[in-house]
This record gives structure tokens, sequence and C-alpha cells, in this order.
């Protein structure tokens, strides 16, 4: 699940890089964001208690990696 969210964050602003050739702007990121919220959101949706568990988990982890 890890992997999914991962790529779910590269391709959305991947897509903002590739639309532009530039560096994304801090409006593109905060529409990328919003964006990728929605398709999270979405996703959520399509998984079982355990598994929303997990990916609550994931993410706990992806924070403590960024400080």
């Amino acid at each position: 699940m890890r992997k999914l969210f991962l790529a779910l964050i590269v391709g959305t602003i991947a897509q903002v890089h590739s639309t532009t050739g530039k560096v994304p702007t801090q409006e593109q990121l905060q529409t990328a964001d919003a964006q990728l919220n929605q398709v999270y959101q979405q996703f959520r949706g399509t998984l079982n208690d355990t598994q929303k568990e997990q990916l609550k988990l994931d993410g706990n982890n992806w924070k403590q990696l960024d400080k």
C-alpha cells in the first residue's frame, strides 16, 4: 500500500512538472495536493477496515521519515 500511495504522490508532481516543463509553482502544488487528496479519499473508500488501518500506519511511518 505504501508503494501505491508513493506512486500517487510522485505521479501528481510529475504531471504538474511535465505540463509546464518547470518546477511547479505554489498554486500548482496546491491544485495537485487537492487532486491527490481527492484520489486518496476515493482509494480509501475501497478499502476494508484492516486495509484502512494499514494505510493509516503507513501514513504515520511516512511522516516520521519527514522529520
